[in-house]
């Protein structure tokens, strides 16, 4: 599903089935929910409808408004992975629970319980294995040992860098 966008077009709501649609939460958190409040209120007072002049205008601010959204979501995430990486930091050579997220060539991606946080393992520490492209998981060679996604393992911290916002993980 493509990500929301503000927009001046009524393309209406195509989950709920409506024509015609807007929304709004609060006008103290988005520029967007208060211009939606402003645009009401002058058809209400007025009875009046925008024209092609405030079109353009809006137009820009729905695109600005979308930009910014992202932009903060981006910030956030990273403020997010920075803390991540502090706490881990002080946790180097702890060991914990967690799930395999992801496998690429060069690793696993693990969620550590109860964080949400998601550490790499490199293919290095896994050990002798091999990566297999159908699967989308490690095997080692000797074929006793498998590290696939939906798996749960134990890891230990193995380093954390707080200004790259990351840290490893190694198999505990």
């Amino acid at each position: 599903m493509a990500k929301a966008a503000y927009q001046t077009d009524n393309i209406g709501h195509y989950g709920l089935g409506f024509v015609n649609y807007t929304h709004f939460t609060s006008p103290i958190r988005r520029y967007p929910d208060l211009m939606v409040h402003r645009i009401l209120n002058a058809t209400l007072e007025r009875n009046t409808e925008y024209g092609p002049n405030i079109r353009e205008h809006l137009q820009r601010v729905c695109e600005v408004a979308s930009e910014r959204e992202r932009a903060a979501q981006d910030v956030e995430r990273k403020s997010l992975k920075i803390r991540q990486a502090e706490y881990f930091a002080r946790h180097v050579g702890v060991e914990f629970s967690g799930l395999i997220v992801g496998a690429i060539p060069r690793g696993l991606f693990v969620e550590v319980d109860g964080t949400g946080a998601q550490g790499m393992i490199l293919a290095e520490d896994l050990g002798n294995v091999y990566f297999d492209r159908d699967m989308m998981a490690f095997v080692e060679i000797t074929g006793n040992a498998l590290y696939r996604p939906g798996m749960r393992m134990e890891v230990r911290v193995l380093s954390a860098d707080v200004d790259l916002a990351r840290f490893e993980l190694e198999p505990a």
